[in-house]
């Protein structure tokens, strides 16, 4: 079994509060809370076999460009779909911001991907094909 370099204690990962770990599992997985898009959204947060972690953020942002630019960068097609979706604003942008920190502090240990960003999904299939 791999020892963790970040552990979840207390509910914690990364900064990341509230972080539930499935009971009766065999793998690494989180449950990794992520308001603002709809109540009660959450990611996933799986490890691999050399200890990385791959977090599926679901709808918490929905183009690369806002968690990898400063300032972040929106897709224009996308906007009035994360607008119209979001229930909470400002807890959006702040779990966004939430998550381009991750990336910025932690890009060694952790992968962030949405669920509606074709352009990352095609990235990150490609550098595990290689």
């Amino acid at each position: 079994m791999l020892t963790p370099a970040v552990a979840v204690r207390d509910g914690e990962w990364f900064g990341f509060r509230d972080v539930a770990r499935p009971r009766g599992l065999a793998g690494e997985l989180l449950l990794v809370p992520l308001p603002g898009h709809s109540a009660g959204h959450a990611g996933v947060a799986v490890r691999d076999g050399d200890g990385r972690w791959l977090l599926h953020a679901g709808d918490a942002y929905m183009h690369h460009g806002e968690i990898e630019h400063t300032p972040p960068r929106s897709h224009p097609a996308l906007d009035p779909v994360q607008q119209g979706a979001q229930t909470d604003a400002a807890a959006r942008v702040l779990t966004r911001d939430r998550l381009r920190g991750l990336r910025r502090d932690h890009a060694d240990e952790v992968t962030v991907l949405s669920a509606h960003d074709p352009w990352e999904f095609a990235r990150l299939t490609a550098r595990a094909g290689s």
